[in-house]
């Protein structure tokens, strides 16, 4: 198998989502004030994080896409200016000279004028993926809280960096020394359990198949990169949800797999998360199309109410896992076909083994009545 570029660098190092909002907090603490910096592989939330810390903050957000600017567009086009013209708008900053004239550095429209005592948090991503020289302003930035000397943040301000990783992308450019070493890195991954309580609305189709196959939630290889073909990360899982609106239960519930509706979805989904990961086949020889056929197969087949009550309750526990809702779901498992129990034990043993584990021990005739089924006795058999 070729290797999953989007495994992490250095594993016992990089954090998930979780832990690097906690430290994000952290760093935009006022006595602390430490500009942060997350690398990691395209669409794993590095966007998302910040805009959910300064939603958490009530905190003013700018983003600036690097890629989408020229270091000349961050610094802003000089002009020659009459010191006394410039003294009116910046009298603090402008000093004496013997030409009375000053160069002026116009800024960017995208960084905002004001001086509000809010707090402003400014985001540059993809800082990296941008040559040296559109480096060096941002390197200002962190440093001095300005841009070429005529753009002054903000008195309430706090910086953050993102970008890639090199081995995800040959634009990438090495991270200058000068940057890393004042600021406060890490290397954000991903985690499929955040993944899988974040996405309750997820296709159960792909949420079964991310809980089986947990690699898959992000992954690329050279060969993918270097083809410039679409793969598989958070972001894309989410975008081939929005696919998947456009294909009725009905319509996904019976393609053959060498019909036409079944090729249509299958290059449909391909241009989201790749064809590689739509055609992989996992340890029980199904492909994601199999996945949701089953899961389209399972909202159609009429088993009585609780398979409904079931799902939303497995939906709630992927979400927050606690022990009385767990039970519950157990209780009824034996209710459902065998083939339909199966998949739910397999989704609450990925999100909170341990805690299944305890109950099932807790509870000896509800675990005789689990094991009993075919099937779900191999499901608890790999917790040991």
């Amino acid at each position: 198998m070729q290797k999953n570029l989007a495994e992490p660098l250095f594993p016992e190092r990089a954090i998930s989502f979780a832990m690097a909002r906690r430290i994000l907090l952290h760093n935009m603490q006022k006595d602390i004030d430490m500009p942060t910096c997350f690398i990691g592989p395209p669409g794993v939330g590095k966007t998302a994080l910040v805009e959910d810390v300064c939603g958490d903050l009530k905190a003013h957000l700018c983003v600036i896409p690097l890629s989408c600017y020229d270091a000349s567009e961050l610094k802003g086009i000089p002009r020659v200016l009459p010191l006394e013209d410039l003294r009116k708008l910046y009298p603090e900053h402008v000093k004496e000279n013997n030409s009375g004239f000053v160069t002026y550095y116009a800024h960017n429209f995208e960084f905002p004028a004001t001086n509000d005592p809010d707090l402003w948090v400014f985001f540059f991503d993809e800082f990296n993926t941008v040559p040296p020289s559109t480096q060096v302003p941002i390197f200002q930035a962190t440093q001095k809280r300005c841009i070429t000397g005529s753009y002054r943040f903000p008195k309430q301000n706090r910086i953050v960096l993102a970008g890639n990783r090199p081995k995800d992308s040959e634009a990438v450019h090495p991270i200058p020394s000068p940057i890393i070493s004042r600021v406060n890195l890490h290397e954000l991954t991903f985690d499929y359990k955040e993944w899988l309580q974040w996405g309750g609305h997820i296709h159960p189709g792909i949420r079964s198949f991310i809980s089986n196959n947990p690699e898959r939630l992000c992954y690329f290889t050279k060969e993918m990169v270097e083809a410039v073909q679409p793969y598989a990360t958070p972001r894309t899982w989410d975008y081939a949800n929005t696919v998947l609106k456009g294909y009725a239960d009905t319509h996904l519930a019976h393609m053959e797999p060498k019909g036409e509706p079944w090729s249509q979805l299958l290059h449909h989904l391909s241009g989201t998360i790749g064809y590689e990961n739509v055609t992989f086949r996992d340890h029980s020889q199904r492909t994601l199309l199999h996945y949701l056929q089953d899961a389209a197969r399972e909202e159609l087949q009429e088993t009585g109410p609780i398979l409904g009550k079931i799902r939303s309750w497995a939906q709630v526990f992927e979400g927050h896992p606690e022990k009385p809702r767990l039970l519950i779901i157990l209780k009824h498992l034996p209710e459902l076909d065998p083939a339909q129990a199966a998949v739910f034990l397999k989704r609450l043993t990925t999100v909170a083994p341990e805690m299944v584990t305890q109950a099932l021990k807790e509870q000896p005739a509800l675990a005789k009545n689990i094991t009993s089924l075919a099937g779900l006795k191999e499901t608890l058999v790999q917790l040991k």
